[in-house]
Order: C-alpha cells, then structure tokens, then sequence
C-alpha cells in the first residue's frame, strides 16, 4: 500500500471513504457473524473512587 506525503483535503478524504464503503458493504460472503449474548460483568464499588 503506498503512503501519500501530501494532505488529503477533506472532501478528498471523504469521497475516498464513501467509495471503499460503497464498494465493501455487503460484500462478506463467508458464513454469517454472530454475535454471542454478553456474559456477567464484575460489580464495581464506586465509592473508592472519592
């Protein structure tokens, strides 16, 4: 991947992720992601914080 030395405008930039992003979405075609249910979080005491 080449590194570009000048600076991108932002428009620039913005159409450069409009179009990675117009041509990736969608486009994962392996099995599907799912997403596991999030498991017990630890109770935090708070009052340490003072």
């Amino acid at each position: 991947m080449a590194v570009r030395s000048e600076n991108i405008s932002t428009t620039e930039g913005t159409e450069a992720l409009d179009n990675f992003l117009a041509k990736t979405a969608g486009a994962w075609e392996g099995m599907p992601l799912v997403r596991d249910q999030p498991g017990e979080y630890e109770e935090r005491c708070w009052d340490l914080m003072e």
